[in-house]
């Protein structure tokens, strides 16, 4: 009788920590997707295009601007 109970409890114990591991597994992969979603560039940048696009033509501005204040101090640009 008592080996019936140790083998009941054993099974019990076991098929525990198979749904454990299970669940583990999925919640592994679940972060996994997450942290490939986070890392997406374009997936960020498609999300919100519009803040990003007149980001970087602001940013083309001013780079803009700015070598052209110094090209025309001879700075970057000797042929001027």
């Amino acid at each position: 009788m008592a080996n019936e109970e140790r083998n009941v409890e054993r099974e019990v114990i076991v098929d525990s920590f198979e749904q454990s591991q299970t669940e583990f597994r999925e919640a592994i992969g679940d972060l996994a997707t997450a942290a490939r979603r986070q890392i997406d560039p374009a997936e960020r940048i498609g999300e919100r295009a519009w803040p990003w696009l007149v980001g970087s033509f602001a940013l083309g501005l001013w780079i803009g601007f700015r070598a052209g204040r110094c090209s025309s101090q001879g700075t970057w640009s000797s042929s001027r």
